[in-house]
This record gives structure tokens, C-alpha cells and sequence, in this order.
């Protein structure tokens, strides 16, 4: 099991129960969520999928299981997850100016990232 911190970029309604073999299966909520190595859905089962979390903010998911089912990336919750949201990281990046203009009040720029 691995834990991550991530930012949730779409949430899918909370999927009804169905029955499987006589019996109700948990709810289940779909969320698509990224880091820096890339993104992927998270399966949110059981009492998790009421959980009161939106779009764009981070999240810290522990005790969760990768799986590659198709050749996607996916994650579900298990019976020992928690979910808690988080402050936002604050990112820093190097930029060079390459030309700038004052247009009125406001200031115009034209800048390149550092190394990418």
C-alpha cells in the first residue's frame, strides 16, 4: 500500500449500488487526480465517496492499492484509507523575461520558463 499527495482535477458523481450475486456492492465515487509524474483515476469506495473534497485542491491519500488495468494507472481505496485535504504547496519556478511593455495601466510580458 502507498500514500500520495495529489490535486484533484475531476470528480464524478457517486455511482448507486448495484447488486452483484445477490448482493449490494459499496458505492463508489471516480476521481481523476495529478502530481508531477502524471495523473490517474482513484476509485473511492465505501463511506470515502462522501467525502467533501473539490476540484483543484490537494489531497493526501493513504494506505491505497496501484493497479494497471488497460495500461492505466489506477487506485483504489482500501478499508484502512483516509483522505485529508491539505494547503496548498507553493511552487516556485526561475523565469527570463524576454521582453516587456507597458500597455497604459497594466504591464505586458513575454517570459520563458527555466529548464522546460
Amino acid at each position: 500500500m502507498v500514500n500520495i499527495l495529489v490535486q484533484i482535477q475531476d470528480m464524478k458523481e457517486i455511482e448507486k449500488s448495484v447488486r452483484v450475486n445477490g448482493e449490494d456492492t459499496p458505492p463508489v465515487r471516480t476521481i481523476k487526480v495529478k502530481d508531477a509524474s502524471g495523473s490517474c483515476k482513484v476509485s473511492l469506495r465505501r463511506d470515502l465517496c462522501k467525502e467533501k473534497t473539490s476540484v483543484g485542491s490537494h489531497i493526501t491519500i493513504t494506505n491505497i492499492v496501484v493497479q494497471l488495468i488497460n495500461d492505466e494507472k489506477s487506485v483504489s481505496t482500501t478499508s484502512r484509507t483516509k483522505i485529508e485535504e491539505v494547503v496548498t504547496p507553493e511552487i516556485q519556478r526561475r523565469v527570463t523575461f524576454i521582453a516587456f511593455e507597458w500597455l497604459g495601466e497594466n504591464l505586458a510580458s513575454l517570459a520563458a520558463n527555466e529548464g522546460g
